[in-house]
């Protein structure tokens, strides 16, 4: 008896794995350079997002009260608001803008995301003042003073850099635990 065919057989059995390895190798690494996960894209780069943010006198007829961790929240949801909205604008893609601003604002952004042109955006400062927070504690009105943007606007033929310095008036609510920015006014 002849062991040839059984080599053979054999020989094909492991040309076959080792084919079938290293397509599942390639596809392994193919897939995970395409694929975009934008919470991922998210929490590491809001990481890196820290601009200056500052607390001014409050105003002094507040009827409701304010604490220090529900103003920590406030904060960190207001510049995470910011962060993402830049974000969105780099990588040209809605990365959760609608968690954290109002659906009449998402939409504004969504058309300058939209645009052709490359927008790279940074807010490097914040002055915060507190006019109005609910008895419920879930709406705030507060103003942003001097906000500092960097925004870099780039088409296929050159780059323009510019420094803004704005005010805006701003109203948060609090919805399922989450603040969110439903007013955001530039004055």
């Amino acid at each position: 008896m002849s062991l040839r065919p059984l080599y053979f057989i054999f020989t094909v059995i492991l040309l076959a794995l080792t084919v079938g390895v290293f397509a599942h190798v390639f596809n392994y690494f193919h897939t995970g350079a395409d694929n975009f996960n934008k919470y991922d894209v998210v929490v590491l780069q809001l990481e890196n997002h820290k601009p200056q943010v500052n607390w001014l006198v409050d105003d002094l007829n507040i009827e409701g009260e304010m604490n220090k961790y529900t103003r920590k929240e406030i904060e960190e949801s207001y510049i995470d608001a910011w962060g993402i909205l830049n974000l969105s604008y780099k990588h040209k893609k809605d990365l959760g803008l609608a968690e954290n601003w109002s659906d009449k604002k998402v939409e504004q952004f969504n058309e300058l995301i939209a645009r052709k042109d490359t927008i790279e955006r940074e807010d490097l400062c914040h002055n915060l003042k507190l006019h109005f927070v609910s008895l419920d504690r879930q709406v705030v009105s507060f103003s942003d003073y001097d906000v500092q943007i960097k925004t870099i606007f780039k088409s296929e033929d050159q780059s323009v850099e510019t420094l803004d310095t704005s005010d805006y008036q701003i109203v948060m609510t609090l919805n399922d635990g989450k603040w969110r920015v439903n007013k955001l006014i530039r004055h």
